[in-house]
């Protein structure tokens, strides 16, 4: 029995298809991270939102025994991040501590190049963006 000789284009992939399909995979991940990126801003952005309601609801349990909110040193330090570190909450009360404002800000990490930056939420239940944004970005940060 006589074996066939083997053709050299049978052996293995040539350099132009081993480039070709590099190229394409570079494309692939150029198109798909920037949009895996965004979707995990937004996931994220659960945590800021989460942050603030849980701090406006103790605030309101606060300002029902005491008669008005507390004063800015009293902000307990478990309310000052969220619960993965990625949003810093601060907390403004009025002068005479019948209103306040709170505002999660990113901290530096994977969060601070979100394009809703600080979230703020004052004791009416407004809220709003710190950068003065647009309606429809504010929509789009505080929707779900």
């Amino acid at each position: 029995m006589t074996s066939t000789p083997v053709r050299p284009s049978a052996l293995g992939l040539t350099l132009i298809e081993v480039l070709i399909t590099l190229a394409l995979v570079a494309l692939l991940w150029g198109l798909a991270w920037p949009a895996y990126q965004a979707q995990m801003q937004r996931a994220r952005r659960t945590e800021a939102r989460q942050a603030l309601v849980s701090g406006a609801l103790w605030l309101g349990r606060m300002a029902t025994v005491q008669g008005r909110y507390p004063a800015a040193p009293d902000w307990p330090v478990h309310l000052q991040l969220s619960a993965t570190g990625l949003y810093r909450l601060r907390y403004a009360p009025s002068e005479d501590r019948s209103a306040y404002t709170l505002s999660a800000t990113p901290e530096p990490g994977p969060q601070q190049s979100d394009p809703c930056g600080t979230w703020v939420l004052d004791q009416a239940g407004e809220r709003r963006l710190a950068d003065g944004a647009s309606p429809a970005l504010i929509r789009a940060c505080w929707g779900r």
